[in-house]
């Protein structure tokens, strides 16, 4: 009886001093269980994770955007995370003045990769001149001022900026930008708006050509370049309709005292027409005697005499000339006579020869 007592407790103490160290164990997060070879592998990774990248970034991703005007294009850029690469989309800056952007980049640093942060750099002023002018269409538009397009030193380059409609302002005029050589570099005078002169200071430009088919009962007035705002601008003709016994007087540009000035154009009185003398069809008196002619005779032609003939209300000689002879004919000369109170000449003619 005392024996299996004894064999009882023995059992229960081996059994109680195993769990007691287990629940230990599992207890105390400082204790690591090697039993069966386990690796912290999460210490490991965040170990890895706070030094730089031992390796080169990737090929940088294309990216494809249309310029927008006043700002700068970022890209985008590999950045170290977690551990890994990760990609940061590019994004818009607005310009600065006079500076360019540096963007981001990797460098080598010993056995590791180190980002150089983009930034903002004063551009180096231009040498050499810009470009000529690009060519530019553009249709006139009522009530705005067309501000051509010029090139612009960005990025330490020379960059062509689109022209621009402005909207007029009354009595101002535009002036453009330009670019002027000081001291050795380029640097870029403004565009403004400044006082327009009230009366042009040059003769207008040539006429544009003006197309257009007769209209009954309207008169075309002719189109015109009008002084606006310190500059030349055209007006395009139009239709007025017609008033009695009136003609329309077209308008001119006119120097007067050193300055040009503009005449308007009128309705004027038309003239009352010049009554045209009536001339005679026919002669209501005899010709004049005919006058001496000397001729010779002259082999195988005939001379037909000169004569009075009846122009435009008057008498005029016409001189004789030769005629040449035809077989079995004889030459008849014409006259003048006197039919129903009137002179006509009757034609001469040739005649057949008597047998």
């Amino acid at each position: 009886m005392r024996s299996q007592m004894f064999r009882w407790l023995l059992t229960a103490t081996l059994a109680g001093g195993s769990l007691l160290t287990a629940t230990q164990a599992s207890a105390d997060p400082d204790v690591r269980d090697h039993r069966h070879g386990h690796h912290d592998k999460d210490h490991d990774r965040d170990h890895r994770d706070a030094g730089p990248p031992r390796e080169a970034p990737p090929t940088p991703k294309e990216e494809k955007v249309a310029a927008r005007r006043g700002f700068v294009w970022v890209s985008g850029n590999w950045d170290w995370q977690n551990g890994q690469w990760a990609w940061v989309n590019g994004h818009w800056e607005k310009e600065q003045r006079g500076k360019h952007w540096r963007g981001h980049r990797w460098e080598k640093n010993g056995d590791a990769w180190v980002k150089v942060e983009g930034t903002w750099e004063m551009d180096a002023r231009p040498t050499a001149a810009p470009p000529a002018p690009k060519q530019e269409t553009w249709q006139p538009r009522r009530g705005f001022v067309w501000v051509a397009g010029n090139w612009d030193w960005q990025n330490n380059q020379w960059t062509w900026v689109d022209g621009h409609w402005e909207r007029e302002q009354r009595g101002k005029r535009w002036q453009a930008p330009k670019w002027e050589l000081q001291g050795g570099a380029y640097v870029m005078v403004n565009g403004q708006w400044m006082d327009a002169p009230k009366t042009p200071d040059a003769a207008p430009p040539s006429p544009r050509e003006e197309k257009w088919n007769a209209r009954r009962g309207f008169v075309w007035v002719k189109g015109r370049w009008d002084w606006q705002n310190g500059d030349w601008a055209w007006t395009a003709g139009h239709w007025e309709r017609e008033r009695q016994q009136m003609a329309w007087q077209d308008g001119a540009w006119q120097q007067q005292n050193g300055q040009w000035v503009w005449v308007e154009g009128k309705w004027t009185p038309v003239a009352a027409p010049v009554a045209t003398p009536v001339v005679a069809a026919y002669p209501t008196a005899a010709p004049p005697p005919p006058q001496a002619e000397t001729v010779t005779t002259k082999s195988g032609f005939v001379w037909v005499r000169g004569r009075w003939d009846w122009q435009a209300g008057k008498w005029n000689w016409a001189p004789g000339h030769w005629e040449r002879e035809r077989a079995q004919m004889r030459w008849q000369d014409g006259s003048w006579q006197q039919k129903n109170g009137q002179w006509v000449w009757v034609v001469a003619r040739g005649a057949r020869r008597s047998p």
